[in-house]
């Protein structure tokens, strides 16, 4: 299993999750509450389960820490709460010396005296859920931000020393009220080229509309047009060679760079790194000593996770173990999400060489320096080379 796309398992990364938000997104299907009233216990709660959780083991305690991310949710509705889990975290695990500590955060609650307070107290890197830069698409999806106060947190951000990644959306609707600037086209829009000159990150989600959404209702009553897919892949390729022009590396399907601004969490999960998971619905993953994967969220609802106020529970919620096979496959799978791929070795070592083989012949994968990679193409239909590799046929 050892290959050197994939990190080593004798270091660990943390996921917090924060599921409050003031206002839920049309778009959200995520663990999110605006029962904000709940946020002292959940924070409580919270730092008891870092400090003694039962199912942590002493062998996770152990190992050093190189990566902490904060998601929700709106982590930055309350900087205070997240300074005391990082203190509690670091009072229970070891955190290397360049720990990448990441908060999400949306621009109407990042102010310039929460970030300077959130970098003295050690983080390092914020990503901003900016989406777009049209006023009527950020209504359309809900957000409660403008543009300009995505502006100003941005500059707060780079005011406050942190590293600073900006979330933004393709395929977005637009309905008959709309006024789009220009073409509609986000790297035509005016001020793009003012956004990345503040981020050294930007990570780039076509919009999906999730059954049961404020968003799938809008579309159900023809309220909103939806680009069709052939339009968003246009604006995927678009998007990615306009910033390749301006220095960023798309290093992961989702995400590009400047150098040395690759976000660690995000490699963690695709290189196969261990992740322990605190709060609702966060989820852990960690490999024992066959190498096999054993995936795990203990506890699904806010409910369910203040009625453990001592971290007792051992039974998680949601528990998938994978069988040596079936990790390799996973492995191979998360390797094609980044730009370097996942080496010959491990394909073959996996008894994936043949499928993948068909792949480069249908133009989804290409083989650079030693490893297969996914093709602009395959990027694109990234759901059906993920699938052969998972059920092993094309």
């Amino acid at each position: 299993m050892a290959d050197d796309n994939l990190m080593p398992n004798d270091d660990l990364a943390l996921y917090i999750h924060v599921p409050f938000c003031a206002q839920r997104c049309n778009y959200c299907d995520f663990c999110s509450s605006t029962d904000v009233s709940m946020i002292e216990d959940y924070f409580e709660v919270l730092i008891t389960h870092i400090s003694s959780a039962a199912w942590l083991e002493d062998r996770h305690r152990l190992r050093p820490v190189t990566s902490i991310y904060f998601g929700g949710g709106t982590p930055s509705l309350s900087h205070i709460h997240l300074i005391s889990v990082l203190e509690a975290i670091r009072n229970t695990f070891e955190l290397s010396d360049d720990c990448e500590i990441t908060l999400e955060a949306n621009p109407e609650s990042f102010r310039a005296e929460s970030a300077a307070d959130l970098a003295a107290a050690g983080f390092t890197r914020v990503s901003l859920g900016v989406q777009s830069l049209e006023e009527d698409q950020l209504a359309t999806l809900g957000r409660i931000h403008n543009v300009d106060e995505a502006f100003q947190a941005l500059h707060v951000a780079n005011g406050a020393g942190l590293r600073v990644s900006a979330d933004l959306m393709l395929g977005l609707p637009s309905s008959e009220e709309s006024n789009i600037q220009g073409s509609g086209i986000l790297t035509e829009h005016p001020l793009f080229d003012e956004l990345l000159s503040l981020v050294g990150h930007v990570s780039v989600y076509p919009l999906t509309v999730e059954e049961g959404t404020v968003l799938q209702k809008m579309e159900d009553a023809d309220r909103i047009s939806l680009p069709c897919e052939d339009e968003v892949a246009a604006q995927v390729i678009d998007l990615e060679q306009v910033l390749a022009r301006r220095g960023f590396t798309r290093y992961e399907i989702s995400s590009y760079a400047r150098p040395g601004q690759e976000s660690r969490q995000n490699l963690r999960y695709w290189q196969g790194g261990n992740y322990l998971g605190f709060g609702v619905s966060a989820a852990s993953m960690t490999t024992d000593s066959a190498g096999c994967h054993r995936r795990f969220v203990m506890y699904d609802d806010v409910e369910t996770f203040l009625a453990d106020p001592k971290g007792k529970g051992l039974a998680p919620a949601e528990l998938d173990v994978l069988t040596f096979a079936e990790t390799q496959r996973e492995s191979i799978m998360l390797a094609l999400r980044t730009r370097k791929g996942v080496s010959i070795t491990s394909v073959e070592a996996a008894g994936l060489a043949g499928i993948c083989r068909e792949l480069v012949e249908k133009g989804l994968l290409e083989v650079v320096d030693g490893c297969y990679r996914c093709t602009q193409q395959g990027w694109l239909l990234a759901n059906i080379v993920f699938a052969a590799i998972w059920v092993g046929n094309t």
